[in-house]
């Protein structure tokens, strides 16, 4: 989103939000120029590489599709510390896939963001209170996307990589908020946790 310049009678906006068990996740530009093409609002899906491994990727407008519903994993306490991780369903019968960062880059010294079946890393949460914006946090780093080949011969996608807070975002890529937008039902679990999210993440700008 673009900010406003402040006066000394203004005060930063914070759009309202809301709260649900089911979100998707919509990608909110916040470097000063976009992709070609434009990636900002579009919202996070899979592509699948191998059974049980997926990349994490923004859904093109010309891909049919909602996104990828995911939702906060975690008992009270661990989200509290910080230890609850982030689910989405796949496969048949449904399994719990993670939303993974891994701890070491790729040979082009990239951390790709994954899909896979599993708990998925420890620590990846929408963000709370004291953070007025509901967003994907981990470790106090930020999120950023690239138009990558995922999969060689199959052509480029936007790919979502995370960075370390101290690490520059590569030359060619924009920086992005993955911030929760509700989804209206959906399936309960034992241990899904009620977020914060926007009704509309496009109506927010």
């Amino acid at each position: 989103t673009t900010a406003t310049p402040l006066t000394h009678r203004q005060s930063p906006y914070f759009p309202p939000y809301s709260h649900s068990l089911n979100i998707l996740l919509i990608a909110n530009l916040t470097s000063p120029t976009d992709l070609s093409p434009p990636i900002h609002l579009l919202p996070l899906t899979s592509y699948h590489t191998s059974p049980c491994y997926d990349y994490a990727v923004l859904l093109p407008p010309s891909t049919p599709g909602t996104g990828r519903s995911f939702y906060q994993n975690g008992t009270a306490e661990e989200i509290r510390y910080g230890r609850g991780n982030l689910l989405s369903d796949g496969g048949t019968p449904p399994s719990p896939y993670g939303f993974i960062v891994p701890d070491t880059a790729n040979a082009q010294g990239e951390k790709a963001v994954a899909i896979n079946c599993g708990p998925g890393s420890a620590g990846v949460q929408i963000s709370r209170f004291p953070d007025p914006t509901p967003q994907v946090a981990y470790k106090g780093g930020k999120f950023y996307v690239c138009y990558r080949e995922v999969v060689q011969g199959q052509g480029v996608w936007p790919q979502v990589f995370f960075r370390e807070w101290e690490e520059k975002t590569p030359e060619g890529c924009v920086e992005v908020n993955l911030l929760p937008q509700c989804v209206g039902g959906g399936a309960g679990h034992q241990f899904g946790a009620d977020v914060n999210c926007y009704a509309d993440v496009a109506g927010i700008d």
